[in-house]
């Protein structure tokens, strides 16, 4: 069974920025957001790049690892389309959805977590939900797809200040 690194269990657990090497910091959401984000969970912050990552619902245990906004909205995109590939009956569980991901990108399936993957990461899992999706289902799933430089468009033009 594959393991993490020092290194990757520093960067997995919120303890090390994967950009800066900074020491992310517990914050409540409104601190980040604003008095309208009160009681909307607790994120760890990475006070030299801005980096973030939310945590689990009443824990200090991070989804993943601190993520910059271009990685944020790739791992929405991404979780988007796998959650059509599973939610829509193209694989029998979220498990086996996960399972034939897994076999894809040639990981252990415990190791297979949208928190815990980088751009390139995120990118692989797009473009394969992409093409499962759009060979199952040509007319249906076509507009849901964005070309690459599209992606890089919807991706690149976020606001740098909300890292």
């Amino acid at each position: 069974m594959a393991r993490f690194t020092p290194e990757q269990k520093l960067i997995f657990t919120a303890r090390k920025c994967p950009y800066c090497g900074g020491v992310p910091e517990l914050r409540e959401a409104r601190e980040i957001f604003g008095p309208a984000a009160e009681g909307r969970g607790r994120y760890y912050v990475c006070p030299g790049c801005g980096a973030r990552v939310s945590c689990h619902p009443y824990s200090e245990q991070p989804k993943g690892r601190v993520a910059s906004a271009r990685l944020r909205a790739l791992r929405r995109q991404a979780h988007r389309l796998f959650d059509i590939v599973w939610k829509d009956g193209h694989k029998r569980s979220r498990y086996n959805a996960y399972s034939w991901l897994a076999l894809r990108l040639g990981r252990p399936r415990h190791l297979v977590h949208m928190g815990y993957f980088d751009e390139d990461d995120c990118l692989r899992v797009i473009d394969l939900c992409s093409r499962f999706l759009v060979e199952r289902d040509p007319e249906r799933y076509s507009a849901l797809v964005l070309s690459p430089e599209s992606r890089n468009n919807a991706c690149g033009d976020i606001d740098a200040s909300h890292k």
